[in-house]
C-alpha cells in the first residue's frame, strides 16, 4: 500500500471517527444541563487557564529556539512566530501539516536549517510524551482511582524509566544500540526489524544534529529538559483550572488526568482541532472519580475552547507578524555587494 494511500485512510479514518464521537455525544448528553453547568462556569479560573496556556506556549518557544540553535541565530519573536503558525496548521488541516509548515518557514526565512528543524520537531515529540507520561504517573500515586486505571497509570513510570535509559543509550552508543534492537525484533518480522532501525538510526541522527558532543550541549540538555517540565506544568495547571471552573472535585488529579488522557489520544487519526475525540477522551477521565457525562462534558468543552481559542488568536497574531516580516535569507542576499 503507497505511503499516499494510507494517508488517505488514516484522513478518512479521522474523519469518521469524530463524527461517530460527536453523535455518540449529541445523543446521551442532557443539553439543558450541560448548557446549565457551561453558565456555571467561574469566569477567574478561566481567565487565569488562558493565561497559563500563553505561558505554555512561550516556554515551547525557547524550547524550540535551544532545539534550533543555528546562525544566524533566530530570534525569540520569529521562533514563537513560526511554532504558532505550525500549531495554527494542525489546528485547521489534517495530518499534523503544521509541522510541515514550520519546515517550509524555516527553509524560507534562512535558506538552511530544515534538517535541524525536523529533528528538533522529532525531539520535541518525544520529550512532550515522557512529560506527560510523568505526570500520568504522579497522578497514579496521589489519586484514588479504580486498580485498572492505577496499574495503567503506574505502568507509564516504567515506561517513562525504560525510555530514559533507552534514549540515553542510542545517544551514547548509536551503532550497538541498533544493532541490538534490529536483531531483537527482526525474527517477529524482518521487514519491521529493518523499519525499526532506520526510524532509531533517523532519531540517533537527530540527537547527534541537535547535541553535538561538547560541553555546552549539556548546558542546552538541562535547559530544554527544564523547558519541557516547566511548559507542561503549565499546561497541567490551566487544565486544573478548568476543573475547578466547574467545581469538579478533587481538580487537580482530574484536571491533571484529562491533560495526560487527551494529549496522549491526540495521536489518534480525528478531525483537526480533534473535535469529538478530544471531548470523548476527556470524559473518560474524569469518569474515575464518577463525574456525571453532562458535567464531564462542559469541562472538556471549556478546556478544549480555551486551547483552541488560544492557538487562533496567536496564530493570527504570528500570521501578522511574519507577513510584515522581510526573511532574513532575503536580507542577506540583498546586502551581499556586487560581483
Amino acid at each position: 500500500m503507497s505511503r499516499s494511500r494510507r494517508k488517505n485512510i488514516a484522513r478518512i479514518f479521522g474523519y469518521g471517527l469524530s463524527a461517530v464521537c460527536l453523535a455518540v455525544l449529541a445523543f446521551r448528553v442532557d443539553w439543558p444541563v450541560f448548557v446549565t453547568h457551561l453558565r456555571s462556569a467561574q469566569p477567574l479560573p478561566v481567565v487565569l487557564a488562558c493565561a497559563l496556556i500563553i505561558v505554555t506556549y512561550f516556554l515551547f518557544a525557547l524550547r524550540w529556539r535551544l532545539l534550533l540553535s543555528f546562525q544566524p541565530k533566530p530570534s525569540l519573536v520569529q521562533v514563537a512566530s513560526f511554532l504558532m503558525l505550525g500549531y495554527l496548521g494542525n489546528l485547521l488541516l489534517p495530518m499534523r501539516a503544521g509541522d510541515a509548515a514550520r519546515l517550509l518557514l524555516i527553509r524560507n526565512a534562512y535558506g538552511h536549517g530544515v534538517a535541524r528543524a525536523l529533528s528538533s520537531i522529532l525531539l520535541e515529540r518525544v520529550l512532550d510524551v515522557l512529560a506527560v507520561l510523568l505526570f500520568g504517573a504522579a497522578v497514579a500515586f496521589v489519586a484514588a482511582l479504580p486498580e485498572t486505571v492505577l496499574l495503567v497509570l503506574r505502568s507509564s513510570a516504567a515506561i517513562v524509566g525504560f525510555a530514559i535509559l533507552l534514549l540515553g543509550w542510542v545517544a551514547a552508543r548509536p551503532a550497538s544500540a541498533i544493532g541490538v534492537i534490529e536483531r531483537m525484533v527482526r525474527p517477529f518480522s524482518p521487514e519491521k526489524g529493518h523499519a525499526v532501525a532506520y526510524h532509531v538510526k533517523h532519531f540517533a541522527e537527530a540527537l547527534e544534529i541537535i547535541f553535538p558532543r561538547d560541553r555546552n550541549s549539556v548546558v542546552r540538555v538541562a535547559a530544554i529538559v527544564a523547558l519541557t517540565a516547566f511548559g507542561w506544568g503549565s499546561f497541567g495547571a490551566a487544565m486544573v483550572l478548568c476543573t475547578a471552573a466547574l467545581d469538579v472535585n478533587p481538580a487537580i488529579p482530574a484536571g491533571l488526568l484529562m491533560m495526560v488522557v487527551t494529549n496522549l489520544g491526540s495521536a489518534i487519526p480525528s478531525s483537526p482541532g480533534s473535535l469529538g475525540v478530544y471531548h470523548v477522551l476527556a470524559v473518560v477521565a474524569l469518569s474515575g472519580w464518577h463525574v456525571g457525562l453532562d458535567l464531564a462534558l462542559s469541562v472538556a468543552t471549556v478546556s478544549h475552547a480555551i486551547v483552541i481559542g488560544v492557538q487562533l488568536l496567536l496564530g493570527l497574531l504570528a500570521m501578522a507578524i511574519v507577513g510584515r516580516q522581510r526573511s532574513v535569507h532575503k536580507v542577506t542576499a540583498e546586502a551581499k555587494p556586487d560581483s
